[in-house]
């Protein structure tokens, strides 16, 4: 899946990898490097043969002993054949950038994304439009699922850190990771960084999420780093931590049983 600066969410399906070591096609009367071959695989098989007898005359006319990619680049082949473009299957996208995209662990099917224009989309692949469209409170920078409780969503930006139930839409109360309490930087200070800690346990931020991520160890922790440099860590509420009895089948109920 790419999500693009102008706002779009593409699933791209490319062809099928060639092999590791791919054997002498009979068209070729000489001899061929792994990589070489392993290219022109790619190249579709009634294009083939034509464009081997090619590659191979201009490498006898550079009097060259085999065909390895200098050789098969210095025949100047067609772009698109050595690099075929791949399946492109579009959704309905956001207004504007696209900051984040994540897959979901508990289904190969269901996908997130976060835009500038403050909305969250949950989609199903197979559908164009978004299951769930929820807002983001402003820019969206990062979007990240849980991987231990399938409903369990995550997203950073301009708005703050907010961790959604996509379900039930309730959002989840987050709690400092340490119990001290950190002072807010003062407003002139909120630019300069020198004297701030590198590592906060506060729900303030004087500046935009860019970066979100669940840790995969200790699973009731999550972390958040701002544009500023500082890393924000808090708890998970417990009941968050392990998966729910039934929750696994609720959501694929809600996510993948959809009318394509």
């Amino acid at each position: 899946w790419v999500g693009s600066e102008g706002g779009r969410v593409v699933r791209v399906q490319g062809r099928d990898k060639a092999p590791a070591k791919p054997g002498k096609m009979k068209a070729c009367d000489m001899k061929w490097s792994t990589n070489a071959l392993q290219a022109i695989y790619r190249v579709p098989a009634h294009q083939r043969d034509e464009l081997i007898r090619s590659i191979e005359k201009r490498a006898k006319a550079d009097k060259r002993r085999g065909v390895d990619l200098s050789a098969l680049y210095a025949a100047r082949p067609p772009f698109t054949s050595i690099f075929p473009v791949g399946t492109v299957f579009g959704y309905k996208g956001h207004v504007g950038r696209v900051g984040g995209l994540d897959c979901s662990s508990f289904s190969k099917k269901v996908f997130a994304t976060g835009g500038s224009d403050g909305e969250v989309h949950v989609y199903n692949m197979l559908s164009k439009e978004p299951i769930r469209v929820m807002e983001g409170r402003g820019a969206v920078s990062a979007v990240k699922w849980s991987k231990t409780r399938s409903s369990i969503l995550a997203w950073a930006g301009d708005g703050g850190v907010v961790v959604s139930d996509v379900i039930s839409g309730e959002e989840v109360d987050l709690k400092p990771a340490w119990k001290e309490n950190v002072t807010p930087p003062k407003e002139d200070e909120e630019n300069d960084t020198s004297n701030q800690p590198s590592v906060l346990s506060s729900l303030f931020s004087p500046a935009p999420f860019s970066s979100l991520a669940f840790n995969g160890k200790v699973r009731n922790l999550i972390a958040a780093g701002d544009k500023n440099g500082v890393v924000h860590v808090w708890r998970l509420p417990q009941e968050l931590v392990g998966r729910s009895q039934g929750g696994e089948e609720e959501f694929k109920n809600t996510f993948e049983s959809i009318d394509t």
